[in-house]
């Protein structure tokens, strides 16, 4: 019923309509550029990709456009403008190196785009007071994070098999929000900020950043954070301010093959439950003071109850 309101609204142009989610009266609005700023929102899901010959100005006129959803879309013509109204932004594919310059993301909450071409999100520094989500999963060609201070209240950061990526802007490592950071994946990722103090966070994963040899150091605000994931990374060791993780449940270091020992505050953590240490071939260590570790995966080997005093040897 409420689709056939919307087509009432001007049946012989769509691009009157307050929202469009038909690929014909989609493809028509954005082809002739007849947008305008009674539009919204666009939703366009199309099963398989097509290529789409849509005019670079064809957001142009729709100042009013909230959401803006597409996908499977392989443009000819990269965008010249998206309106600077949009609150939601899910662009899957987007095939352009960065979001129009002419974009100012003040009203954005949250950002998708994965599978793109994007390398960076813009040139320059932007402001972004609403951002609460920015997801680039398996965008293999994006390289530069933005400055995150101008982002104060981003929640989740997912830039899970960004390949590309080298480092991240130090200003992560002091975000006062930022709750999920996903980097898993992320196998030429070298450098991360030398400290973070980031007492909003809870998960923190780097599964799979092959290159990476070292983690950050601990601050000691960091009390939420329940879950790290180091697996398949090129860690020799843990730093002693992990101990600052004392909200710390679950502990992921498989196949950390260079992974050597575990620092002597590690037995100090009160809150671990789960431990995977299996595939961490060079570490051997007497877990006697880890009591209130539930559940250890050792070579795919998982004991639910762990004795004090246990003695493990992964290789």
């Amino acid at each position: 019923m409420g689709r056939d309101i919307v087509r009432k609204e001007c049946p012989r142009d769509p691009g009157k309509r307050s929202r469009l989610w038909l690929y014909k009266d989609i493809d028509s609005v954005l082809t002739k550029n007849t947008g305008t700023e009674t539009i919204q929102g666009i939703v366009l899901k199309l099963p398989e990709p097509k290529e789409a010959h849509w005019d670079p100005e064809s957001f142009s006129k729709m100042h009013h456009l909230k959401f803006l959803i597409i996908e499977n879309v392989h443009l000819m013509y990269d965008p010249k403008h998206l309106p600077n109204d949009l609150r939601f932004l899910d662009w899957s594919g987007y095939t352009s190196k960065s979001l129009p310059a002419s974009f100012q993301p003040n009203e954005l909450i949250e950002l998708h785009m994965c599978y793109s071409n994007i390398e960076r999100l813009w040139k320059g520094t932007k402001s972004c007071e609403m951002l609460k989500f920015i997801n680039l999963k398996s965008s293999l060609k994006f390289f530069g994070t933005p400055d995150f201070t101008k982002i104060p209240i981003l929640e989740k950061l997912v830039l899970e098999d960004c390949i590309n990526l080298r480092e991240i802007h130090p200003s992560v490592g002091v975000h006062k929000k930022l709750t999920l950071l996903n980097l898993k994946g992320c196998k030429n990722l070298r450098n991360l900020p030398r400290k973070f103090e980031m007492e909003s966070l809870e998960i923190l994963i780097l599964s799979k950043c092959s290159n990476l040899k070292r983690t950050p150091e601990f601050g000691e605000n960091m009390e939420r954070v329940r879950k790290l994931y180091l697996d398949g990374t090129a860690i020799t060791k843990l730093p002693i301010s992990i101990e600052n993780l004392t909200g710390l449940s679950s502990l992921n270091v498989r196949d950390c093959k260079n992974l050597m020992s575990l620092p002597s505050t590690f037995f100090n953590m009160k809150s671990l439950k789960d431990l995977n240490l299996s595939g961490c071939l060079k570490l051997q260590e007497n877990l006697g003071n880890a009591e209130s570790v539930k559940e250890l995966d050792v070579n795919g080997q998982i004991d639910k109850k762990v004795p004090q005093g246990t003695l493990f040897y992964t290789s």
